[in-house]
Order: structure tokens, then C-alpha cells, then sequence
């Protein structure tokens, strides 16, 4: 592998998440590229979640695992919380996300709210 060249990959990274192995060893293959290698540490518990959808709300269980995601990905949310239920903890966390993104802090996942967690959402 050249330095500077990159390797894209995805993976399920909550079941990567919930070894309790020290360490993981995984292999990325690219269909019809030759055959590379790289030696990289990735500490898994850094590795912001992909988030399928742009629905935001907490009408949905979708939506909410979305927001909860999110929040995570931004350090406001453990990752153990992402449970699609829109409890306190949720809310307290959306909360400090508003008021950290000059959005008033009603803990509600109103339009501005949405349109900030868009418009962040592939930003890790």
C-alpha cells in the first residue's frame, strides 16, 4: 500500500464492538485490485456508527436510533443508549447538542434540530 492511499470499508461495527476480545484482526479485500496490506490500529471505540437514513425525529423507533447515533458520534451519548426509546438521557444529550449548535434547547427534535443532524450526519 502506497503512503497516503486509502482503503474505504464498512463494517457492523456493534458487532465488531461487542467482542470483548483485545484485539481484532480484520480484513479488507477489495474485488479485482491485487492484493495489498496494511498494518493500521484503529481504536473501534473511536469509529463514529453509520447512520442509514436522513430520518431524524422521535416519532419512529428509526428516528430516534438516528438522533441517538448521531449524539454518539458527537461524544454527548454513550453508545449504550442507542436503544430507539427517547427517554432523559437522550433528551439531556440533545439538549447540549442544540445549545452547542446555536439551536434553542428545548430537547425536542423540532425543524432546526433536523436540519443541523442532516446536515452533520456524514461529517465524522
Amino acid at each position: 500500500m502506497k503512503q497516503g492511499e486509502r482503503i474505504v470499508a464498512r463494517f457492523k461495527m456493534g458487532e465488531l464492538r461487542n467482542v470483548n476480545a483485545v484485539k481484532r484482526i480484520v480484513k479488507v479485500t477489495n474485488p479485482g485490485a491485487e492484493s495489498r496490506s496494511a498494518k493500521k490500529k484503529i481504536n473501534l471505540k473511536k469509529v463514529p456508527l453509520w447512520i442509514e437514513s436522513d430520518v431524524f425525529n422521535a416519532s419512529t423507533t428509526e428516528g430516534i436510533k438516528n438522533v441517538q447515533t448521531l449524539l454518539f458520534n458527537k461524544g454527548l451519548l454513550e453508545e449504550k443508549y442507542i436503544t430507539g426509546t427517547f427517554g432523559s438521557l437522550t433528551q439531556s444529550a440533545l439538549i447540549n447538542f442544540q445549545k452547542a449548535n446555536g439551536i434553542p434547547g428545548t430537547g425536542i427534535v423540532g425543524p432546526l434540530t433536523q436540519a443541523k443532524m442532516l446536515e452533520l450526519k456524514d461529517n465524522f
